[in-house]
């Protein structure tokens, strides 16, 4: 029998400092709205409630609860423990650089983990061919956080490290699947993202105003 799953919360993660890219992740802007507000707005489509980790989320526009981190530094290991403390409820949380992410890939979350016969610490999306897990994608349990203050504590950061395969659920995808979990962490990213964005928006544009004969 399925157990009863508390409601989710939405949690944002915006307290990374981008060194790799130079730029602030957060403040990116595509369609006249920054990544932090894009994530927050989409999150607030499959969940009743959101808040923002790592920075004060008026300063995106947004009135939103939000939360500094805990201890700084520790990244987004460090943002989820500080959310768990605090909201004491299941989170689905994302980082703010994922520009592709959207409502169904979320939807296919949410619903994976209500259908599970146990409740995961973690439930995530998982690449076929590579293995590799989406961890700033993904809900984590109340139960999470021992472990999560755990490895703080050690300076251990790696979630997949932190939450090893036996904690999770993993919801399959392929790399034909894997534009939503595209994200930002160098200059090419981002250069990649204006010329995907551009020509995504050219696509919509030909399918909205078709070429008169």
């Amino acid at each position: 029998m399925t157990p009863r799953l508390a409601p989710v919360v939405g949690v944002v993660l915006a307290g990374g400092k981008s060194t790799r890219l130079g730029y602030d992740k957060a403040c990116i802007e595509l369609d006249g709205r920054d990544m932090l507000a894009r994530t927050a707005d989409l999150l607030g489509q499959v969940v009743p409630e959101v808040w923002v980790v790592g920075r004060d989320a008026a300063d995106h526009g947004l009135d939103l609860p939000w939360l500094m981190d805990d201890v700084p530094g520790r990244g987004p290991a460090g943002g989820i423990m500080t959310a768990m403390r605090r909201i004491q409820r299941p989170c689905l949380v994302l980082s703010c650089d994922l520009p592709f992410i959207d409502r169904q890939t979320l939807e296919r979350l949410i619903m994976a983990r209500m259908a599970a016969h146990t409740v995961p610490l973690m439930t995530t999306f998982s690449q076929v061919e590579t293995g590799y897990i989406e961890s700033l994608v993904a809900v984590y349990d109340p139960a999470a956080l021992p472990r999560l203050e755990t490895a703080v504590a050690r300076n251990l950061n790696k979630l997949s490290l932190i939450f090893p395969r036996e904690t999770r659920l993993e919801v399959p995808y392929t790399q034909d699947e894997a534009l939503p979990f595209f994200n930002i962490n160098y200059p090419a990213d981002l250069a990649l993202l204006r010329e995907m964005h551009q020509a995504r928006s050219g696509r919509r544009k030909e399918q909205a105003c078709p070429a008169r004969t």
